[in-house]
């Protein structure tokens, strides 16, 4: 009866560890997800930002030189 007892602790134990493992697992699993959401994101966002800048430069350039033709 004893060792019954102690061996269902010792399931029980386990299932929780097994629980808390895949848990853990999932939320780091998460967080890296996001975090490359996040870097891919900004990545595009600058490059985006990149491309308008440039294009905000290049307008006024072309518009003197066709007033210069």
């Amino acid at each position: 009866m004893i060792k019954r007892k102690i061996s269902d602790g010792l399931k029980e134990i386990v299932s929780l560890k097994e629980k808390i493992l895949l848990e853990t697992t999932a939320k780091i699993q998460s967080i890296e997800e996001k975090r490359e959401e996040k870097f891919i994101q900004g990545y595009y966002d600058g490059y985006t930002k990149g491309i308008i800048d440039v294009m905000d430069n290049f307008i006024p350039l072309i518009s003197l030189a066709m007033l210069r033709t």
